[in-house]
């Protein structure tokens, strides 16, 4: 994963680099919904 400040617009953005050698990146929604996929998982993993 790599982030890039982009300075013209203040905004930080995210890149992945998928297994077949994509790079894609990832917007707030995707950082919100991955984030909340990862709260789940250790959320399980305490609860276990």
């Amino acid at each position: 994963m790599e982030w890039v400040y982009d300075s013209a617009s203040h905004r930080l953005m995210t890149f992945v680099k998928t297994r077949s050698g994509r790079i894609m990146q990832l917007t707030a929604d995707d950082l919100g919904s991955l984030r909340a996929m990862y709260e789940a998982i250790v959320r399980k993993a305490v609860a276990a």
